[in-house]
């Protein structure tokens, strides 16, 4: 039966219009693209014949790319040739890729797990349970982060069943600590740093998190994290926007302004004015602003002044290879994430323009906390350490120290590493200073010689 079905569903998929598709939300069930999942995904369940994760990850690699200018193949020679790309990948950076996707009616949340030994494809779920991701970042994170930490560490014990207790045991075994994410809707909202491995009353939020056993890295789709997976950028330079709030609506950020000249101490800065420089290749850019997003929205915008604003939409169809972009205003990272909906986060959009990494945030973000928190990350950024690392080193520390998660947890990495360069010192200075005081020295010898001089005659 399910065989017999696959040509029904591929057929349905021909006929109809993709624009069409593209506006489903399955909401009755009848969405081809997932159908046709579903199908491949109990046949695998049913054989174990590796040809059937081929087929979902080709699947989902076609959904989570799709747009306007796809060409309407729906199992394209590509997509198969990411899937074992895939694997290479995780060979040679010992790591796991885990690539999610959500079915309805069936509902399925399909994890295809790449290992560096071997594949594997489950539906992670607990009974088949579709959670609501809305609590990460919306109203749990007001109600509960702040106000209840108990309450949220059991509702991230819940996800964690839902979403990495299966997957968590397959990385244990093999020791896995590097994890890439591409997740899928409305998983984008969740921090898998955040997730509970118990729910205990008299662990702290800290000892039960995933942070301290695994670091993870986002990407939208496999396609994204392989096209710009080259090697590791170095810059020697670090662009910072720092709008000024002082005569507008917006509220003034005192310490946003203080952390610039930190940072000035330890790199070499350069300040930028303008929306435009966000589009210069082979650059990295600290934004320090509001930022105005929600998930309904089909545009997210940082705010320059009560006029001025930069639209997640100013990068499309824009080349921003060899670009890293650190976004650190209020919910950076939430934006329009319906399925097949593709105008959706600045993280999203940016790194299918090619942008090398996305620093965002899934929630606002207090003033003060981030610049401590950027403070520390770019001390650690100063020792030598990849932005990744510096970055879940930085969550740790504060994690470690018993701040709020909601202070080190809204901070997400996406895309691949890069470097900063410390600034060199200038010993222009010190050489002048060094030469001032010798010719100072030989200055008083000659006159306390000619002095003598003096007096012997």
């Amino acid at each position: 039966l399910l065989i017999n079905s696959i040509s029904v569903w591929e057929k349905f998929y021909k006929k109809v219009n993709e624009d069409y598709i593209k506006g489903f939300d399955d909401q009755f069930g009848i969405n081809p693209y997932q159908k046709l999942l579903a199908v491949y995904f109990q046949l695998y369940q049913s054989t174990k014949n590796q040809l059937y994760i081929s087929k979902c990850y080709s699947l989902i690699e076609f959904i989570k790319n799709i747009n306007k200018q796809h060409d309407g193949t729906l199992l394209s020679k590509n997509n198969s040739k990411i899937f074992d790309s895939i694997s290479n990948y995780c060979k040679r950076k010992n790591c796991s890729v885990i690539n999610y996707f959500i079915t309805h009616n069936p509902v399925f949340t399909i994890a295809i797990i790449s290992l560096p030994d071997t594949t594997l494809m489950i539906n992670c779920s607990v009974n088949n349970d579709y959670i609501p991701l809305n609590h990460s970042n919306r109203i749990f994170q007001r109600d509960t982060i702040r106000n209840n930490d108990f309450k949220f560490k059991k509702l991230n014990y819940l996800m964690y069943e839902a979403y990495f207790l299966k997957i968590e045991s397959v990385l244990s075994k093999r020791k896995i600590t590097n994890v890439a994410i591409i997740n899928d809707g409305f998983l984008n909202s969740l921090s898998f740093d955040l997730l509970q491995t118990d729910s205990i009353r008299n662990r702290t939020f800290f000892q039960s998190s995933l942070i301290k056993k695994y670091k993870f890295s986002y990407f939208s789709s496999g396609h994204v994290l392989l096209k710009n997976n080259t090697e590791t950028i170095r810059y020697k330079q670090l662009n910072i926007l720092l709008p000024k709030y002082n005569a507008t609506n917006y509220s003034h950020l005192i310490f946003g302004e203080r952390l610039e000249d930190q940072i000035g101490l330890l790199f070499n800065i350069n300040n930028i004015f303008k929306g435009r420089s966000f589009l210069d290749k082979n650059q990295l850019l600290q934004y320090l602003g509001h930022v105005k997003s929600d998930d309904n929205a089909r545009e997210q915008y940082l705010i320059l002044n009560d006029s001025e604003v930069i639209s997640s939409n100013f990068f499309f169809k824009k080349n921003l290879e060899g670009s890293s972009y650190l976004l650190n205003g209020c919910s950076s990272s939430i934006g329009r994430e319906i399925r097949f909906d593709k105008v959706k986060s600045f993280p999203y959009i940016l790194l299918n323009q090619n942008a090398n990494a996305v620093i965002t945030t899934l929630w606002p973000i207090d003033d003060k906390d981030n610049a401590e928190f950027l403070e520390k990350f770019y001390n650690y950024l100063s020792e030598g350490l990849s932005s990744s690392d510096a970055l879940r080193q930085t969550k740790l520390y504060f994690a470690k120290n018993n701040y709020s998660p909601s202070m080190w947890g809204a901070y997400i990495y996406y895309g691949n590493d890069f470097y900063l360069s410390k600034k060199e010192t200038s010993y222009l200075y010190i050489y002048i200073s060094i030469g001032m005081i010798l010719v100072i020295a030989i200055i008083f010898i000659f006159l306390k010689k000619l002095k003598l001089r003096n007096n012997t005659l």
